[in-house]
């Protein structure tokens, strides 16, 4: 009974609660492109810079 009554948080409210269905916006996919392309970016840098100057920063 008392896993029961934890379930149901000991009838905090007569009517069941459920799970909202939430949609991207467009600041959520302005994020979302904007982390990839700073990755993307970062990546390509770390390719591109020459491995002297890397360890230069790695000192």
């Amino acid at each position: 009974m008392a896993v029961a009554m934890d379930t149901r948080a000991f009838g905090f409210r007569k009517h069941r609660t459920y799970i909202d269905k939430i949609s991207m916006t467009r600041s959520d996919w302005v994020s979302l492109i904007g982390i990839f392309v700073l990755a993307g970016v970062l990546i390509a840098c770390n390719y591109m810079l020459p491995r002297t100057i890397l360890q230069f920063f790695v000192q």
